[in-house]
């Protein structure tokens, strides 16, 4: 289900950047031995932090709850490389973009990353 260089490792983890939210965050907690992820985040710098959980159903596949922010319950995502960055990609054309492995926020400023203005590849 995970990196066969280090299996303790899911992708999911790591802090990221809403571009529908551009002033909050989001933390991706992985436990690879259950296979769950806890996302906790904000949408802007005051408001509540909100919890969601998750499954994990293949390396780079998941399942989050966000029936806690009035989303659905079983909301299908995928975690993708594009140009280079990596992206939690929803159904709705939304992505969060990784900004650091690390699930903390950083201690410094991160700069706002627009997931819409990345070019994809088209195929021929």
């Amino acid at each position: 289900m995970f990196s066969a260089s280090d299996p303790t490792k899911s992708p999911f983890q790591g802090y990221y950047k809403d571009p529908e939210h551009l002033d909050g965050y989001r933390i991706i907690k992985a436990n690879v031995g259950l296979g769950e992820l806890l996302v906790t985040g904000r949408d802007a710098p005051d408001g509540e932090e909100f919890v969601l959980t998750g499954v994990i159903t293949s390396q780079f596949s998941a399942i989050i709850d966000f029936s806690p922010k009035g989303g659905p319950k079983n909301l299908p995502t995928r975690f993708k490389l594009v140009q280079g960055r990596p992206i939690i990609d929803f159904p709705d054309g939304n992505g969060w973009a990784r900004i650091s492995e690390k699930p903390a926020i950083p201690s410094i400023k991160v700069e706002a990353v627009s997931y819409t203005h990345l070019t994809l590849p088209t195929k021929a």
